[in-house]
C-alpha cells in the first residue's frame, strides 16, 4: 500500500522496502564457469589483462587496479578494435560484478559499451538513476541493455494522464518499477496537484492529490532514500500563451517518455489537445530494469538471446525485452569495447569479472557466474 506523507514541505510517496534480489542458495557446481564461447575475461585485479587467451589486452586509462575503482571523471578501460570482438547479428552474453556505494552524488555511468556514436551502432549496459524535468537524478540505481544500428524511432502516443489539465509537469520519474506523472492546472480545484501512474498503452492511474493546500500543481519529483518526493507549486500569469513545450523527459522500460505541457501550465493557455499527454520511442532495442538496484556488489548479465534482450540480477531474470528481428541489428562495428565509459558517463563505483561470451548462456551458467561473488 502507498500513501502520500508530508515531510519538510515536500510530499513523499513510500513503498515496502524491495527484497533483495537474489536466487535460491546456489550449490555451485565443481567445475568453473563455462569457457565455450568466451571473447575475453577481465578480472580486473591488478591488471587489465585479458584472461581468455585471446589475447584482448586492456589499456588503463586511470582506474585504480587495485581495488578496480572507477572515479566517474575519467577513469575507464579500452580494450582495442579487433575481429575477435566483433558480434555481428548473433547471441552473446555480457556479464560483471558491480558496486555502488550507499550515497550517491554523481551520476553512476556506463558499466561496459561497445557503440559507434556516428553511426548509431553497437550495445551498452548502463546503470542510472532516474531524473524527470528540471530536477537533479535521484539516489536510486536502474540497468539499461540496449542495442542500435541506426533505426530511425517513432514516437508513440502514451494517453493523458488528466483530462481536464494541458500540462504534465516538469516531473515524469520513474520509481519502484513504475513510471509517475503529475500536473499542474485543471478545470476545478479538486483536480489540482494530482500524481498519475502510467498503467500502459493509453491508460493512466490517479494517484490522488497531493496536500491540500491551494496549489496549482505538482512540481519535479525525484526519488531518495527509497521514496518519491513531489514538491508543490503554484503559477501565477496574467497573459495566456499557446505555445507547447517538451516539459520532461525520463527513461522507463527500455524507452524515452516525454511529457507535453502549454507555455505556462495554466489551463487558460491553450484547449487539451496534444498539450498534456505523454509519449515514448525506443532508439534501437533495448530493455531495464525499473527497480532500484541497491548499493554494495551486484552481479548484472546482459544477454541477447535470439529475438530478445534479457536483464539478470545476481542470476535471477528480471527483465525481458520485446521481439525484434535480429537480422536488423547487425553490431559489427571499428571501436573499441570500453569498461566504465560510454555514452551516458564515466562509471563511479568498483567492476570485477568482466566477461563476453559469443552466445547466450543457460540459467545454470548464470547462477554459478552470480555465485562468486568478489
Amino acid at each position: 500500500m502507498k500513501s502520500w506523507t508530508c515531510t519538510a514541505a515536500l510530499l513523499a510517496l513510500s513503498s515496502i522496502p524491495a527484497v533483495e534480489i537474489a536466487g535460491a542458495d546456489v550449490q555451485a557446481e565443481a567445475a568453473q564457469p563455462a569457457a565455450a564461447g568466451l571473447i575475453g575475461y577481465w578480472p580486473l585485479r591488478g591488471d587489465c589483462r585479458d584472461h581468455s587467451g585471446n589475447e584482448l589486452h586492456g589499456v588503463n586509462h586511470g582506474v585504480r587496479l587495485e581495488d578496480a575503482a572507477f572515479d566517474g571523471r575519467g577513469a575507464y578501460i579500452e580494450i582495442p578494435a579487433s575481429p575477435k570482438l566483433q558480434l555481428g547479428t548473433g547471441d552473446f552474453t555480457l556479464a560483471a560484478w558491480v558496486h555502488t556505494g550507499r550515497d550517491i552524488d554523481d551520476v553512476i555511468g556506463d558499466v561496459v559499451s561497445r557503440y559507434d556514436a556516428v553511426g548509431r551502432r553497437g550495445f551498452s549496459l548502463t546503470i542510472k538513476s532516474t531524473a524527470g524535468g528540471y530536477s537533479s537524478h535521484g539516489d536510486d540505481r536502474h540497468v539499461y541493455f540496449g542495442v542500435d544500428n541506426g533505426h530511425e524511432p517513432t514516437w508513440e502516443d502514451c494517453g493523458r494522464p488528466s483530462p481536464t489539465s494541458n500540462y504534465v509537469s516538469n516531473s515524469l520519474t520513474v520509481f519502484d518499477g513504475h513510471l509517475y506523472a503529475a500536473i499542474t492546472d485543471a478545470e476545478k480545484f479538486e483536480n489540482w496537484c494530482h500524481v498519475f501512474r502510467y498503467a500502459g498503452g493509453k491508460q493512466w492511474e490517479d494517484c490522488g492529490r497531493v496536500g491540500d493546500r491551494r496549489t496549482h500543481g505538482v512540481g519535479p519529483m525525484v526519488v531518495h532514500r527509497g521514496s518519491l518526493y513531489a514538491a508543490t507549486w503554484t503559477y501565477e500569469f496574467q497573459t495566456p500563451n499557446e505555445w507547447a513545450r517538451v516539459t520532461s523527459l525520463t527513461t522507463f522500460q527500455g524507452k524515452l517518455f516525454a511529457s507535453l505541457g502549454s507555455c505556462t501550465s495554466s489551463r487558460l493557455d491553450a484547449p487539451c489537445d496534444f498539450r498534456g499527454t505523454v509519449w515514448s520511442m525506443e532508439a534501437g532495442h533495448s530493455v531495464s530494469y525499473d527497480r532500484d538496484l541497491g548499493p554494495g556488489w551486484k552481479h548484472l548479465t546482459a544477454i541477447r538471446r535470439s529475438d530478445r534482450l534479457e536483464l539478470h540480477v545476481n542470476g535471477q531474470l528480471v527483465a525481458t525485452s520485446a521481439s525484434f528481428a535480429p537480422a536488423d541489428y547487425d553490431l559489427t562495428v571499428d571501436c573499441p569495447l570500453r569498461i566504465g565509459f560510454g555514452e551516458v558517463d564515466y562509471f563511479s563505483g568498483e567492476i570485477r569479472e568482466v566477461r563476453l561470451y559469443r552466445r547466450a548462456l543457460t540459467a545454470g551458467e548464470l547462477q554459478r557466474l552470480a555465485a562468486d561473488a568478489p
